[in-house]
This record gives structure tokens, sequence and C-alpha cells, in this order.
């Protein structure tokens, strides 16, 4: 009779333990970068012009800073994203 109540009270107080124990939040990180990131940057403008019109060399130069500039900005959140998950 003692052991089963023993038994009852042990399997009681090991379910109201569980219960109240507080329960720890689990992170997931993500194991690769969004896919915006993942793309490639695009192609480098050529300068295709015969004219020795300066204006053409002029926007050449500022559509080659641009795509430099928007492959610099992707490549630094990348980096940002690796460091924010390893």
């Amino acid at each position: 009779m003692y052991t089963r109540l023993l038994t009852i009270s042990i399997l009681a107080l090991t379910l109201a333990g569980c219960a109240s124990a507080p329960h720890k939040a689990v992170s997931v990180k993500p194991t690769t970068p969004p896919a915006k990131l993942m793309t490639p940057c695009a192609d480098l403008p050529q300068f295709k012009s015969d004219s020795s019109d300066t204006s053409d060399l002029v926007g050449y130069n500022i559509s080659l800073i641009q795509a430099y500039g928007h492959c610099s900005l992707k490549l630094k959140k990348l980096q940002a994203w690796v460091q924010a998950n390893s």
C-alpha cells in the first residue's frame, strides 16, 4: 500500500515539476543568406562609342560608378549578414 502511494506521489511530483519548468526559447539561425544577397552583381557596362564627344565618356563613367556602388553595397550587406549569423 505504501509503495503504491509512494509511486503515485513521485509520479505526481515529477509531472508537476515538468509542467512548471521554464521553457527556453530556441532561436534558429538561417543557414543561407537571403536570395537577393546571393544574386550575382550585374555585368559592368562596356564603353562603346566612336565619337570624341566627352558626354558619352561622362555618362559611361557615371553608369560604371553606379554599378560598382550597387555591387559594393550588396557585398557589405552580405558580409554583415554572415557576421550576424556566425
